[in-house]
């Protein structure tokens, strides 16, 4: 296994280039962030990193989503997430719950979120994603 933290946009295109393929990929990016190389705006472009990085994960592969935007609601997420997986390129395997003592357990939590999260249990909202590849037509 080799781990890598790199910025996405350097180096989607050098792994497409040498056709690296993916078992597992965690996009965990900022909520917002811009680079010489691109934008990241996980309230209102989450499926565009998505469908960039989904490329480079190999058949029944997952793709692990993070998205921590504060201010985006997670039905307005989760129906995005969904819109994407219509094609039949990605199935929505899991919503991975943030564990009470990272969120904060009942009696210590001092406010709600700004926006409901439902059907997530905080912000930071987690998905994994499993990824269908076209298969080879001469197989």
């Amino acid at each position: 296994m080799k781990l890598r933290a790199d910025d996405v946009f350097s180096e989607l295109g050098s792994f497409k280039k040498a056709g690296q393929e993916f078992d597992l990929a965690l996009l965990d990016p900022p909520f917002f962030s811009v680079t010489e190389k691109g934008k990241v705006d996980l309230v209102a472009e989450s499926t565009r990193l998505i469908n960039k990085l989904r490329p480079l994960i190999k058949d029944g592969g997952r793709l692990v989503s993070i998205n921590n935007a504060l201010f985006l609601p997670g039905k307005d997420y989760l129906q995005s997430l969904e819109a994407l997986c219509r094609d039949g390129y990605l199935e929505i395997e899991e919503i991975l719950p943030v564990p009470e003592d990272i969120t904060g357990f009942p009696e210590t939590v001092m406010e709600k979120p700004p926006v409901d999260p439902t059907p997530f249990n905080h912000p930071t909202k987690i998905v994994v994603l499993r990824v269908h590849r076209k298969k080879d037509s001469l197989s």
